[in-house]
């Protein structure tokens, strides 16, 4: 990386963090003054082996990215350490992940490899899959390596083949770039949220483009596996929410009736300025809606909906639902 000065490093930085917004880890430490210290009420190195649910969810944590069972057995590694899920294809065939550097690689799932797409060495931004799985498009963030002075946002997207990552190019219309990208559940357009700027309708065949009045898509786009709702039960309406960083997580009815299953104790006091308390991040509720996922201190729980146990994962820290 060219720099000039510092301001130079902290500006690239910013910029290149920014850049990776949906690939960030699964949870983060938060500090501010007033936090809380805080502990988990009932928190055990037990697994959860109350789950009946034959859920097996993405996992994320020091070993890498894996997949195991949320009743705590089948654990096991797919990816090496370093690596950030962009989204995955519907039939969990293949991920989309990037890394620090922001380059781009296709996981194979099956067999654990790793191929670089040589087009976004150290630019990936977003990327998403076709509905079919078939084509991964990607945009890309201004080149970090050349200095500040030089480098330019735009709107490139690249259509690259999952099996050959043979990539085309769509030309890029603007200077301006893109923060989301989505594809048409028919697959034949794609959907660009501009940081500044109109939003863009883009046409997979020709890449023809259409600036949008309105910030939303004008289509239903298939869901990254990053986006939507994961904490609305389905059937009941429930909804699992965290009730701030120190209180815990309530079941809310659709009523209004609130019920809480996970407790934060802090010992009644705050902490002072500068000081670190355990984040809680509440990730999902399962397919049936019996247990809820979250992290706490950088360890990944698992709570029964009925009565509130609790058992851990292991060693792994953040998780994705499969599709």
């Amino acid at each position: 990386m060219v720099l000039t000065d510092a301001s130079a490093l902290g500006a690239n930085m910013v910029r290149r963090n920014r850049a990776r917004q949906l690939s960030l880890p699964f949870f983060f430490l938060i500090t501010f003054c007033g936090a809380p210290r805080a502990s988990l009420r009932g928190a055990t190195e037990a697994l959860p082996s109350f789950v009946t649910e034959e859920v097996e969810p993405y996992v994320t944590g020091p070993r890498g990215i894996g997949r195991i069972r949320l009743d705590g057995t089948g654990d096991r590694v797919i990816f090496p350490p370093g690596h950030f899920i962009r989204d995955v294809t519907a039939d969990g065939t293949f991920m989309a992940l990037s890394d620090d550097d922001t380059n781009l690689r296709v996981g194979d799932t099956r067999q654990g490899t790793l191929r670089a797409v040589s087009q976004l060495a150290k630019r990936v931004s977003e990327a998403a899959f076709s509905p079919d799985g078939k084509t991964l498009a990607a945009t890309r963030h201004a080149d970090f390596d050349l200095p500040q002075s030089r480098q330019v946002e735009d709107d490139t997207v690249y259509l690259i083949d999952v099996e050959t990552l043979a990539a085309r190019e769509l030309p890029a219309a603007t200077d301006h770039w893109p923060v989301r990208l989505g594809w048409s559940t028919a697959g034949d357009a794609l959907y660009l949220r501009m940081q500044e700027g109109p939003s863009q309708v883009v046409k997979v065949a020709d890449g023809t483009r259409t600036e949008l009045s309105q910030s939303e898509a004008p289509f239903p786009l298939r869901q990254n596996l990053l986006w939507g709702d994961h904490l609305t039960c389905a059937t009941s309406g429930v909804k699992a929410v965290a009730v701030g960083f120190d209180e815990g997580i309530d079941l809310v009815a659709v009523d209004g009736s609130s019920r809480r299953i996970v407790t934060i104790d802090n010992g009644g006091r705050r902490a002072g300025c500068g000081d670190q308390f355990q984040a809680l991040s509440l990730l999902y509720l399962t397919p049936h809606c019996s247990a809820v996922v979250f992290s706490f201190g950088r360890v990944l729980y698992v709570a029964s909906v009925d009565d509130g146990r609790l058992g851990r994962l292991g060693d792994w820290t953040g998780s994705l639902l499969p599709p």
